[in-house]
């Protein structure tokens, strides 16, 4: 349940695969997979578009089938990052959106930046917040 990226160049209603096609991020996994080093996957929903360095979930699996069967490890996996990001916006309940950060673009973006960098540390110190 660590953060390892994050991404706050695009503001507002911004769908995630959008944001993740503008990012740096990608460039580098696909940059990567040219140059053979497919060793890292991200998980994406069905926002995603599948890529070789994205994996997705098959759509219109029959129930029993291989591909539900994967279908129901892909979703067991995200479901650790949507744990993670809903553990991270109540610890921050600035980040819940019905709350809204009512500043500046750019100090919206450093108390964005600075959640997950906390988030972090509470975890390898093993803090309890509130």
């Amino acid at each position: 349940m660590k953060i390892t990226y994050i991404n706050t160049k695009n503001p507002g209603a911004t769908h995630d695969s959008m944001t993740f096609n503008m990012s740096p991020l990608k460039a580098h996994l696909a940059e990567q997979h040219l140059n053979d080093r497919r060793n890292t996957w991200l998980l994406g929903d069905a926002g995603y578009a599948l890529k070789p360095y994205l994996m997705t979930a098959f759509r219109n699996s029959e129930e029993g089938s291989p591909k539900r069967t994967s279908n129901k490890q892909h979703a067991k996996a995200r479901s650790i990052i949507e744990k993670t990001i809903g553990v991270l916006r109540n610890r921050f309940r600035c980040l819940l959106q019905a709350r809204g950060l009512h500043y500046s673009p750019k100090k919206a973006t450093q108390i964005i930046n600075v959640c997950p960098a906390l988030y972090n540390s509470c975890l390898l110190y093993n803090v309890k917040l509130p």
